[in-house]
């Protein structure tokens, strides 16, 4: 997610749109990020990972509870 956290306005945008695409074009993509909004925006699951292991891997609503609770 430090992409969409650097850079200006315009440079953000053309991230997120381009993120999109790859969504839509069926690309997968590893996408590392702490901010929710981003995950739910561009992800249809998620590996959450505590002290290097998986604790999770699934549904990204449930994933994201999962780690806000932990």
């Amino acid at each position: 997610d430090e992409i969409l956290a650097v850079g200006d306005t315009a440079f953000q945008a053309k991230c997120i749109k381009r993120m999109e695409e790859f969504k839509k074009e069926g690309v997968t993509t590893l996408f590392v990020s702490h901010s929710m909004e981003s995950v739910k925006s561009f992800c249809d699951r998620v590996i959450y990972l505590k002290e290097g292991k998986v604790e999770f891997d699934g549904d990204v609503n449930e994933g994201i509870d999962k780690y806000i609770k932990s």
